[in-house]
């Protein structure tokens, strides 16, 4: 309400200062708004959400956040700032959520996927020579069983097969 500076104007400002009863109630028209654009608003938070989920699941969790966010705003806005809407009906949700909706899921579905069968993001193949395994003494930094921050440990390694790091030309799965 306070960032609705026109609204606010037209209210503490024209409206005391109005001629004739008419202008007045035309001063305390609420402001107007678009139901189709917080329509494409919520379904591109869904979108994002469903299409970055396999790389950070926290995706979901903040598109929760953020459509929670934006239902009490507007809910606000709807209440106390914005002017009544002529009724449309039920086609828009109706039509959002059959396709749209479902666009989004399977969109999210795939690109997931993708994403687990080929994760080229860490750049890491698999190595051409194999290793035998061995001990190796590490430092290790932090606290310590016995009360110390640094300590000298021994580490076996008993994996045989060895990586490295890909060029980014390259899909990590191909050989």
């Amino acid at each position: 309400s306070i960032l609705d500076i026109m609204g606010n104007l037209r209210k503490h400002f024209f409206a005391p200062r109005a001629k004739t009863i008419q202008q007045m109630r035309l001063s305390f028209k609420g402001t107007p708004y678009n139901l189709a654009e917080k329509y494409t608003d919520v379904t591109k938070v869904i979108f994002i959400s469903y299409y970055y989920c396999a790389l950070d699941p926290n995706v979901l969790f903040m598109g929760a956040i953020a459509l929670t966010i934006r239902y009490f705003a507007d809910k606000y806005c709807l209440l106390r700032i914005w002017s009544q809407a002529p009724y449309i009906g039920t086609g828009l949700a109706d039509f959002s959520r059959k396709y749209f909706l479902s666009f989004a899921i399977v969109a999210g579905a795939v690109v997931s996927s993708y994403d687990w069968a080929l994760f080229n993001f860490d750049r890491v193949c698999k190595g051409e020579s194999s290793f035998d395994g061995g001990t190796f003494s590490v430092m290790y930094y932090g606290p310590g069983d016995d009360g110390e921050t640094a300590a000298q440990r021994d580490i076996t390694v008993t994996f045989e097969e060895t990586v490295k790091v890909c060029s980014e030309e390259k899909c990590c799965q191909e050989n």
